[in-house]
Order: structure tokens, then C-alpha cells, then sequence
């Protein structure tokens, strides 16, 4: 493989003299360019840029004080909102805001600042200048106060007929008062308050930074323009020494000529060039390329590729010799070949076209791999264990985890044991298997005033004081303990210092696997407080807490206790229901505080004018209640209702308001109205219910109207009863789709009155009046019985439907709702899965204990309950988490303004967000829009829906035809 080379040795002219030439030459051409550019730059940066920044940052300052101040007044929004809400005052608002505005900072080093200036042009707050603040500008003396003066003038100027705007003005230098400089500055108002923000920044602030960027681009210039010049000597002097290096490289190639064969020879990789335009036969091969094949170099010279075995095919050899031709060359081939011996070698080969001079040429590199490839399966095989033993380690790592995991658990749950035992205000004591002590938590020592150190070594039942508690108290709860492992009662305990104090106490004893006892534990309360409340708790049960009057228990008890001894001495009493006229509008307009102040003044005005043997009581809301024992005139008590009158008609001075009010009152009169208490209450009632109605501000009698009246009502109580004997009430049905798959899930069974001749009849009208004449649980046992019949007729026919019904308070309060609801649901024969009972919070709210003992009964037989109303009352989210229900639904008067009040939809999205945190589903009534149910649809998958944009309540054939021909809702209607 021979290289040739011209002639290299250095020219004759070559000398000082012409590097000099060579030198100018370059560094002029490479140094002009340079220079134009530099005067190019600054032109340009002059004519153009400088400009542009100056106009672009002084465009900045302006928007970051527009932007900073309307940051501000987006602050003071939210904190206006807040007084809105009711959660802070408006001086504790203001406040707080100008502490906070007068602490900002903002721009270069944190010099620019806000200032706030009230609707009279007062500063309220300046952070440099507190001299100024809350002071008229025409007082302030010196160029200052002209200053201020002409700055608050031209703030309200600019701020006057729209909402902000900027202006420029003069004003002292921060460090230095006597230095006057421009400033420009947003101001905006904030109308809520009627304030004036505003900050700025000083004009030559932006002249310093326009100026320090202008020297800053000069230098730029220069420093470019120098270090072009100096790559320019740099490259010419380089020009100088590359033609030196000319010389020496032709004579460093014929050197390099000889390396490179020597390395060709000596390579231990097998080298050889092949001759394409000769099918590739071997023109050159160094000694590892023979030794491959255990050939001499004469034995491989002029064989192609095929016939050494390299090549396993003449297709292949041609795809080869075609794909070098194109100078693409052949990358790590792997191939087998025999050599003399026998042996097979591995091997991997690359080919690379060469072209030299007219010459189409290849130049092979071979390299042996048996060694490797031995190697490599020996590696393999050894990776497969390593990875075995790797599952082996990561297996055991994972379990050394979990139990680290569950160590730590336990150690946390101990140290929140620790912590509880320590803070928990009932008194904690653990005794051994004999009773002695072993540990007292604080909560103990500051209850029983014993510490640790005064019980040790003695046993529990020391604090038992026998003359305290019956006799056999305490071997009764012994037994009880010993029985059950378990006792829970009211005793009386001593302290250290002999107080006697009542407690309440819990003991649990406790065993191991084998039943054996270890220790026992108890946990008392100190029933101190409580105990002695009692008193106040009676008087609290029989009194308003507002007026302090008897409320409705009490008064009854008086009113009861008045009609006998009237009966017995033969006199009479009259009963007066008063209601303030309009209370409702002071509540609105002024607050609850000053209405609850008219009532206790009002309340105080009536006790003065009551006669001695009279009572008089509240009722609640805007009602009280007097009776007034007299002989044989009742002009005796018209005259004192006439004087009540009068003293509610005098104005009520409360703090800042004055305010005038009136009362009505309706007068019922024992024995001749009325033999009992309640119905003296009742006709009272009507008479003030007329009162209201005609006149108002005055009173009026039970009269023969009335009677004619209730005798009106009691023949519709008789039509009532008539209609439950001969089954006029009949039930409507409205389905229940589910939100997202538009699937009907099931239907509100609904009860219609339908009188023949009068058309159906609401349940608004009827269901309060069976209420009132105790018909209601009637009523329910027939809704009940009927929609499960129904229901199971439905099931059978392939609808699973699940039936909601709805249960008044009187029918759940009821001692037979539970086995009435089973019986319906046996005699129907359905699944008690299919029935959901309805209830409303006041089915719970007079005996919540009894409710959930009722409801979790029913659950067991695995009938489900929802909270009907959800959103109505104002007890709902007090008592949800105690019962056990399965869903709520929100009452139709939260969905009528769903598409357009954002505060209605923010209370729906809540009640979604809270039942789907407490595993409850969500029913929504009163859906009548796409608007309202495309909005219901965002909140959750699995919400219900229910109202008229699908279906009103239907009979029950109507609702089958319903059914059967929407299955699935479609995605409009």
C-alpha cells in the first residue's frame, strides 16, 4: 500500500518581506468589515434603538404603576367583601388595609410606594410624608403644602369622570424635601370606600436608567468593535504561521505514510484492500487477515470475498459490491468462517469504499470474536442468576419494608394514644389484675387532686366512698364488671381534700387470648358543673332566653292551673295572642340585634302593665301570650289590652335608631269560647289571624265568624276521613333519572286527593290538615302499602325501580312505623332494597335518638333513607352526620334560579361536593331547564335528578307508558 507525495520542500521566495505583505493584507480585509459595522451599530442605536427603549421603559413605568395599583384595588375588593359577609367590621377592614399598603414596596431598590387620599382630599396615608396624612392641604405651610395642594387637586381631576388615569406633577425628592423633582403616577378610585390610590415613580429615575443603557451601548460597541480588530491580528498573524505549517506538513505526511503502513501491517485486527471494479479481490492484506483464515498473503491476494468464505452467497457478494459502489459503506457484518485447521471462527467485518486516483477501491476491517462471544454467553448465563438472586433480594427488601411500614404505624398510633391519654379531659386511671395502680393520666390528678405518687401501690377501689352511693352500689358494678367486662354509670367520687363531686364513670376490664384478666381501665368525668346547673337548666327549659319570660310549657301549666280555679270560683279569664305588626321588615332592615333589643323592651313594657294574678309568656319569633283572670265584665281585660297597645305604639329608642312598631292581638274568653287551654290558644289564634288580616294595631274577639269558620274546617276534616274510608287518595309517580346516563333509576311515589266533583286536591292543602286531625298515619300506611304493591308489580315486569317515599313526623314518630312499613313490604313480597323512605329534619329534631334507633332498625332490614328538604331548614348539616342515611336531596327552592343566580350554583356545587365526601347520593329536584340540568351534569357522575323537564308526577299507568319508551333519556329535549 504505497502513498506519493510532490515535492514539499520550501519555496525560494519565501521570506520576512512577504510574511509582512501577507500580514496587512489579511488583517485590512478581516479589520474593515469591523469599522463599517461599528459605525453601522451606532447609527442605528442612535437613530432607532435608544429611542425605542426610551419609549418602550418609560411605557413600562407607566403600566407597572397602572398595574400595581390596580393589584391594590382588586386587594381591597376582597377585603370590602369580607365586611360584606358579615366577617369583620368596616374600621377593622380600612385599617388593616392601610397597615398593609403602607408597608409595599416596589421597583428599583424598593423606592416606589402607594399613597391613599379619602373623598374630602385628605392624604389618609403616605409613607414618607406622615406629616401630611389627615390634614387639610390649605394648612400645610412652606413649598410642601403647595405641592400637596396642587397634587390632590389634579388627582381628583383626573379621577373625577372616570374610574383612573395617569399625570405628571412635581414633588419632593424622598431623602431631601428641599429637592422638587417631575413625577408621573396612576391614581384610580376605589368607590366602595370613596378612596383615591395612587403611586408613581420619578422621571429622573428613568433618565439615570435610560442613561446608564446608553453608556452601557456605547461600551457594547466598543468592546465588539475591539474585539473584532483583535480576532482580525489574531487571524492574520495565524495566516503568517499556516503557510510555515504548509511546508512542514508535506514532509510530516511522507513521515505519516510510512506510520500508517507500518500500522497497517502490525494491526491485530485484520486489515485488507479489496478492488471493486474486480469483484472485490484482495489487493493488500496485513498479517492478521491471513492469520484468519491460516492462509500465506500469495494464497489471498486476487480471491473475492466468496471465495474466502467472507461472503456466503454470490447474491450477497453482488448486494455488497452494489452498495459500496454507491459509497455506502458496510457496517458490523457478522459471519463464520473455517479456517485450514477446520475450526470455525467468529468473526465481525466492516467495509469502507476507498478512491485513489482513478482506483475504485474498498479498504476491510475483520475483527475475531470467538473469544468474546464465549465470553458473552458465559455473561449471560451468569446474568440470568444474578437476576434470579435479584427477584430473591427484592423480594425480601419488600417484605423488611412492610413491616418497617407497619412498625411505624403502630409506633404512630402509640404516639397519638400517648398524646390522648395525656390531653383528654376526662380523668384516665389503669390498674393491674389486683386493682393496683399503674398510671393516671393529668386529666386525673386535676380531677381527684391525687397524683401518681399518692396512689402508687394502693388499689383503685380506695376512691369508693360507700357513705356517698346507695348501699350495694359498688358490689353491683363489680358484678356487673366481672359479667359483662364492662360498666358504664353516674356515681359520686371524694377528692383529695374530702370534696364529694359527682362523676360520670366508665370501667372496662381487660384479658388475654386465654380469657385471663390483665388489667382493668377507667375513665371518669366530672359531673360538677353539670350538677350544679341543674337549677339554671329548669329555669332555662320553662323561660325564653331572650325575654326571660315563661315560654309555651310553662305558660300551658299556668293557663291549666287558672281555667280550674276559674271553674272553681266560678269567674272567667281571657286569653290574649300578641303579635308585633311587620317585625319581620326590622330584622331586614336594621339586624338582628336591634330586633331581639324591640323584644326584650316590648317584653318588659307588657310585664308592667300585666295585673298581678296575670301571665305573660312568649311564644317565640314576634309572638307572646298573656291571660287575665276577672269576674264577670271582661271590659277589664279589653282595657288592659287597650294600654299594651298603647305601650308598644310609643317609639323604641335603641342606641342609634328610634323605632316605631305596633301589635296586634286576638282575645279568646274562658268558659265561653273555649273549656280547655289549647283550644282558648287556638280561637285566640283565629281572632289574631283576623286582626292581622283587617285591621292591624289593634284587637280582636273569638266571635260567631270565627265559629262559623272552624265549623267550615270540620266539615272538611269529615270530607277528609270520608275520602281515606272510600279511597279517594291516590298515588302519582315521578321518575328519577340518573344525571349522566339519563337512565330512569326509579320514581317519588306522590299521594293525590282526587274529591269526585272538585278535581284533585294538593297535598299542600290536605297533608297539614291530617296532620292536624291526626289522620296523617293513616294516610302514610295506605302511600307506603300502595307503592310497594306497585313497585313490585313494576320488578316483575322487568323494571328494577327503586320507590321513594315520603314519611311525615307524625307517621315516624308513630310506635308502630316500624312494623307497619315491614308489613307493606311482606304483603308486597319485594326486596326492602327496592323502598327509600323520605323523611324531613323535623321527623328528628324534637327525639334525635329515637330517630337513628328507628332508621338504623329499618336499615338493617335493608330499607334505605334520604333527608328530603336538604338546604331548607337551618338544622340539616348539624344532625346529617348522626343519622344513617344513604342520600339527600335538595329542596326545588334552591334549583327555580339554578341558570341564573352564581350563588345558587355555588350552594348546589357544595351540597355535591359534601353528600359525594359522605358517601351520600344526591338527589336534585325541581330540574325544569336544560340550562339546570347541563349545570347539575358538571358537578359529579353520579347525581339524580327529578322535575318537570322530564316528567311531572304521572298515575301509574301513565308513568309505565313513560317508562317503556324512555328507557334512556336522549341527550336533549
Amino acid at each position: 500500500m504505497n502513498f506519493h507525495f510532490k515535492d514539499s520542500s520550501p519555496s525560494p521566495d519565501t521570506g520576512i518581506g512577504k510574511n509582512k505583505r501577507l500580514f496587512l493584507h489579511a488583517f485590512g480585509t478581516l479589520a474593515l468589515p469591523s469599522l463599517v459595522i461599528f459605525i453601522l451599530f451606532l447609527v442605528m442605536g442612535y437613530g432607532f434603538l435608544l429611542p425605542l427603549l426610551e419609549e418602550t421603559f418609560t411605557k413600562q413605568k407607566y403600566d407597572l404603576c397602572r398595574r400595581m395599583v390596580e393589584s391594590t384595588i382588586s386587594s381591597l375588593s376582597s377585603r370590602h367583601q369580607d365586611y360584606l359577609d358579615g366577617r369583620d367590621t368596616l374600621e377593622a377592614v380600612q385599617e388593616r388595609a392601610i397597615r398593609r399598603i403602607r408597608d409595599l414596596r416596589f421597583g428599583e431598590n424598593l423606592k416606589d410606594y402607594y399613597w391613599i387620599v379619602d373623598g374630602r382630599g385628605h392624604f389618609i396615608m403616605h409613607p414618607y410624608r406622615e406629616d401630611f396624612e389627615n390634614k387639610d392641604p390649605s394648612t400645610v405651610q412652606g413649598p410642601g403644602g403647595e405641592l400637596l395642594a396642587q397634587l390632590l387637586n389634579r388627582m381628583r381631576e383626573v379621577v373625577k369622570d372616570k374610574e383612573g388615569g395617569f399625570l405628571r406633577y412635581q414633588w419632593q425628592w424622598m431623602d431631601n424635601p428641599g429637592r422638587v423633582e417631575p413625577k408621573i403616577s396612576y391614581v384610580q378610585r376605589f368607590e366602595p370606600w370613596n378612596w383615591i390610590i395612587g403611586t408613581g415613580v420619578y422621571v429622573e429615575d428613568i433618565r439615570q436608567e435610560l442613561a446608564l443603557w446608553r453608556n452601557r451601548f456605547i461600551a457594547m460597541g466598543l468592546v465588539l468593535t475591539g474585539v473584532a480588530c483583535g480576532i482580525a491580528f489574531f487571524l492574520s498573524l495565524r495566516a503568517v504561521k499556516l503557510q510555515k505549517r504548509e511546508l512542514l506538513a508535506l514532509q510530516k505526511i511522507q513521515d505519516s505514510e510510512k506510520k500508517l503502513r507500518a500500522v497497517f501491517d502490525t494491526s491485530p485486527y485484520g486489515l485488507s484492500v479489496h478492488d471493486l471494479e474486480a469483484r472485490g479481490a484482495v489487493t493488500e492484506a496485513n498479517q492478521a487477515y491471513c492469520a484468519l483464515f491460516g492462509k500465506t498473503l500469495p494464497e489471498i491476494l486476487g480471491k473475492n470475498p466468496l471465495e474466502l468464505g467472507v461472503e456466503p452467497s454470490e447474491d450477497s457478494l453482488d448486494s455488497s459490491l452494489s452498495q459500496l459502489a454507491r459509497n455506502i459503506p458496510i457496517s458490523n457484518v457478522y459471519e463464520t468462517l473455517r479456517h485450514v485447521s477446520g475450526e470455525e471462527r467468529s468473526v465481525l467485518y466492516s467495509v469502507a469504499p476507498l478512491e485513489l486516483g482513478n482506483q475504485k477501491l474498498a479498504i476491510s476491517v475483520i475483527v475475531d470474536i470467538t473469544e468474546q462471544e464465549l465470553l458473552s454467553r458465559s455473561n449471560e448465563k451468569l446474568q440470568k442468576e444474578i437476576q434470579t438472586r435479584s427477584r430473591d433480594l427484592r423480594h425480601l427488601d419488600d417484605m423488611l419494608r412492610k413491616r418497617q411500614s407497619l412498625v411505624e404505624k403502630i409506633q404512630h398510633q402509640m404516639e397519638i394514644l400517648e398524646k390522648t391519654f395525656k390531653h383528654v379531659s376526662e380523668g384516665i386511671y389503669i390498674t393491674d389484675r389486683d386493682r393496683n395502680f399503674l398510671l393516671i393520666n393529668p386529666a386525673f390528678t386535676a380531677v381527684t387532686g391525687y397524683s401518681l405518687t399518692d396512689v402508687a401501690g394502693k388499689k383503685a377501689t380506695f376512691l369508693r366512698p360507700d357513705d356517698l352511693n346507695p348501699p350495694g352500689f359498688h358490689q353491683e358494678m363489680d358484678k356487673q364488671l366481672e359479667q359483662n367486662d364492662h360498666w358504664e354509670g353516674s356515681a359520686w367520687g371524694r377528692r383529695k381534700d374530702g370534696t364529694p363531686y359527682p362523676l360520670h364513670l366508665i370501667l372496662t376490664r381487660l384479658t388475654d387470648r386465654e380469657g385471663t384478666v390483665t388489667h382493668y381501665i377507667g375513665v371518669f368525668q366530672d359531673r360538677s358543673e353539670l350538677h350544679q346547673s341543674q337549677a339554671a337548666l329548669v329555669h332555662e327549659t320553662l323561660h325564653d332566653n331572650l325575654t326571660k319570660l315563661p315560654n309555651k310549657v310553662l305558660f300551658l301549666d299556668r293557663l291549666t292551673m287558672a281555667c280550674k280555679q276559674a271553674e272553681e270560683s266560678r269567674s272567667r279569664l281571657a286569653v290574649l295572642l300578641l303579635g308585633l305588626d311587620r317585625f319581620s321588615n326590622i330584622n331586614k332592615s336594621l339586624g338582628y340585634s336591634v330586633g331581639d333589643e324591640v323584644l326584650v323592651q316590648a317584653a318588659s313594657r307588657m310585664s308592667d302593665i300585666l295585673p298581678e294574678a296575670g301571665t305573660l309568656a312568649r311564644f317565640g319569633g314576634d309572638e307572646f301570650v298573656a291571660f287575665i283572670p276577672f269576674t264577670r265584665n271582661p271590659r277589664q281585660a279589653l282595657r288592659f289590652t287597650e294600654e299594651l297597645i298603647e305601650s308598644i305604639r310609643r317609639p323604641f329608642l335603641l342606641k342609634e335608631h328610634e323605632v316605631r312598631i305596633t301589635v296586634s292581638a286576638g282575645i279568646s274568653i274562658y268558659p265561653q269560647d273555649a273549656p280547655t287551654p289549647e283550644e282558648l290558644l287556638k280561637n285566640a289564634s283565629l281572632a289574631l289571624g283576623r286582626a292581622k288580616q283587617e285591621s292591624r294595631n289593634w284587637y280582636q274577639l273569638f266571635t260567631e265568624d270565627l265559629n262559623e269558620h272552624m265549623q267550615i274546617r270540620h266539615d272538611v276534616e269529615n270530607e277528609l276521613r270520608k275520602g281515606i274510608s272510600e279511597q279517594e287518595f291516590f298515588m302519582y309517580y315521578q321518575p328519577k333519572i340518573h344525571a349522566t346516563t339519563k337512565r330512569i333509576v326509579g320514581a317519588e311515589a306522590l299521594m293525590r286527593w282526587i274529591r269526585p266533583g272538585k278535581g284533585i286536591i294538593s297535598p299542600v292543602t290536605f297533608i297539614p290538615l291530617a296532620e292536624e286531625i291526626g289522620e296523617i298515619v293513616s294516610l302514610g300506611k295506605v302511600a307506603i302499602s300502595t307503592a310497594c304493591r306497585q313497585t313490585r308489580e313494576w320488578n316483575t315486569q322487568g323494571h328494577q325501580l327503586q320507590i321513594a317515599v315520603n314519611v311525615s313526623p307524625q307517621q315516624f314518630s308513630d310506635n308502630a312505623f316500624f312494623s307497619s312499613v315491614m308489613e307493606a313490604i311482606e304483603k308486597a313480597q319485594m326486596d326492602p332494597a327496592m323502598v327509600e323512605l323520605e323523611i324531613t329534619e323535623s321527623a328528628f329534631m324534637t327525639n334525635l335518638s329515637r330517630a337513628v334507633r328507628i332508621m338504623k332498625d329499618l336499615q338493617k332490614e335493608g330499607i334505605r333513607f334520604s333527608l328530603d328538604d336538604f338546604g331548607t331548614g337551618y338544622s340539616s348539616l348539624s344532625y346529617i352526620h348522626h343519622l344513617p342515611l344513604s342520600g339527600i336531596k335538595v329542596d326545588r327552592s334552591l334549583t327555580f334560579d339554578l341558570h341564573t343566580n352564581a350563588d345558587t350554583r355555588a350552594v348546589i356545587s357544595t351540597l355535591a361536593f359534601m353528600a359525594r365526601e359522605l358517601g351520600l347520593e344526591l338527589t336534585v329536584e325541581g330540574v325544569e331547564t336544560q340550562e339546570q340540568f347541563e349545570f347539575i351534569q358538571t358537578l359529579g357522575k353520579d347525581l339524580l335528578v327529578q322535575g318537570y323537564f322530564f316528567s311531572p308526577p304521572l298515575l301509574q299507568e301513565e308513568f309505565l307508558r313513560y317508562l317503556l319508551k324512555n328507557q334512556t333519556l336522549p341527550n336533549e329535549k
